[in-house]
């Protein structure tokens, strides 16, 4: 058999409601410790799926500035279900 492999796209919805859960948590936990918790772009989701038989991955970015530091310091990260 073929491996089954897809990129789909969020729904505006479903991408609204990661990014939420994840912001919420962050500001949550490091109001204290980052420059930028309440940004709105925060966390940004990619809103491509890749979908790859019965592995389901999302990939976003959490941008954030440490109090101290004049630059924001980017993280990519992939998740897999």
């Amino acid at each position: 058999l073929q491996p089954f492999h897809r990129r789909l796209r969020y729904t505006d919805d479903i991408r609204d409601a990661i990014h939420t859960k994840i912001a919420k948590a962050i500001r949550h936990r490091y109001a204290s410790e980052f420059q930028n918790a309440s940004d709105p772009n925060l966390v940004v989701i990619d809103p491509t799926v890749s979908v790859d038989g019965s592995k389901v991955t999302i990939t976003g970015s959490i941008n954030f500035r440490p109090y101290g530091y004049t630059h924001d310091i980017v993280l990519t990260f992939n998740a897999a279900r």
